[in-house]
């Protein structure tokens, strides 16, 4: 409430301090973080642990609304999970731009959907999970403590002045793709931009086609080795796998929504992903 009208969990006010009465969201539950981020178009996403009517029996840790406060249900529901449990427990803490349009979350999750994932990861904002950006395992729990149990919380990120990335939280340990750190604790710091990511090679002569596609498939590799294909939905579960001994690999994509996926090719240990359209 504000003057005395139902604002939900997010209002806007105006410099006077008056309720603007244009803008109006239906978010009725949970917490949002002061943290949103602005689109050029006037959309917002906010972040925390959040429901609304739009997405029942289902609490999201980030929501796009319209300029008008409305949510937008185009924003997919990203299936944070919080120990392994329900979605409820789930939340966004902060977030940091990276690049425009990626943005480092990080908050109180231990995986998306299938995927162990510590209190941090890489979105877009127009709703996909960027697991190259954060190839490790994130945060790690905390030991239990007169028999509480282990907490992986994330509550804070900032970039500091020389471009470097600082988190905070109760954690212990850090895998940041390239290893583990088991001495890191309630505040690491993270190298600029790639936040850690090993460079890896690059594999010449992939190819993933038709691009856009339909019902078929194929990958081909400019090697006589050994290759790998996982295909990854914008959650990052894997929706389709392969492991020829040559090249091309066919892989039937009837049974897939249409959308954008991630085609990640692994050779010889050296992994690359090309951006697939299932129309």
């Amino acid at each position: 409430m504000y003057e005395g009208h139902s604002t939900g969990r997010v209002a806007r006010i105006w410099p006077d301090g008056h309720l603007d009465t244009t803008f109006r969201s239906t978010i009725y539950s949970g917490r949002v973080t002061r943290n949103f981020y602005f689109y050029p178009d006037g959309r917002i996403l906010v972040f925390g642990r959040m429901m609304a009517p739009e997405y029942p029996n289902d609490t999201l840790a980030v929501m796009r609304l319209h300029p008008d406060g409305s949510t937008d249900t185009t924003w997919p529901s990203i299936p944070f999970l919080n120990y392994g449990q329900f979605r409820g427990l789930a939340s966004i803490t902060d977030y940091l731009e990276i690049e425009p349009g990626k943005l480092i979350v990080v908050g109180q999750f231990n995986a998306i959907g299938d995927q162990p994932l510590g209190a941090i990861t890489t979105i877009d904002t127009a709703g996909n999970v960027l697991w190259d950006y954060l190839p490790g395992t994130g945060a790690g729990f905390t030991e239990p403590i007169d028999n509480n149990s282990p907490s992986c919380y994330l509550q804070g990120i900032k970039e500091g002045p020389d471009g470097s990335i600082y988190i905070m939280g109760s954690f212990s340990g850090y895998n940041d793709g390239c290893g583990d750190h088991p001495e890191q604790r309630l505040i690491t710091r993270l190298y600029p931009l790639n936040v850690g990511v090993k460079e890896e090679a690059k594999t010449e002569g992939i190819r993933v086609y038709p691009n856009p596609g339909n019902n078929l498939l194929q990958v081909a590799v400019g090697t006589n080795q050994p290759f790998e294909v996982k295909v990854r939905d914008g959650t990052g579960r894997v929706v389709l796998a392969g492991k020829p001994q040559a090249t091309p690999l066919e892989l039937s994509s009837g049974s897939l929504a249409a959308g954008v996926y991630l085609v990640e090719v692994i050779v010889d240990d050296v992994r690359q992903t090309v951006k697939w359209i299932k129309q």
